[in-house]
C-alpha cells in the first residue's frame, strides 16, 4: 500500500480531508500543479471502472456465444 492509498483511506473514514490529502500528495510528489495531483488521486477510480466495462463486455459475449452455440438468435443489445 502506497501512501496516496493510505491517504484516500484516512480520507474515506473521515480522519482527514480531502483537500488535506490533495495537499500532503502534491507535496510527496513534488507537483507542481494540483491538476496532476487529481489524475493521480483518481487513477484507481478510473481503472476500476475500465476494467467494470471490460468484465460486462465479456460477460455480452459470452452470452452471445452461448445462445449461437444453442441455435438460438441472438438479440441486437
Amino acid at each position: 500500500m502506497n501512501a496516496t492509498e493510505r491517504l484516500m483511506g484516512l480520507v474515506q473514514k473521515g480522519t482527514i480531508t480531502l483537500s488535506r490529502a490533495r495537499i500532503i500528495v502534491k507535496d510527496l510528489l513534488w507537483h507542481e500543479s494540483f491538476v496532476t495531483t487529481d489524475l493521480y488521486l483518481n487513477y484507481h477510480g478510473q481503472m476500476d471502472t475500465i476494467y467494470q466495462a471490460i468484465n460486462d463486455y465479456g460477460k455480452q459475449l459470452q452470452e452471445w456465444v452461448e445462445q449461437a452455440m444453442n441455435g438460438m438468435d441472438v438479440a441486437d443489445e
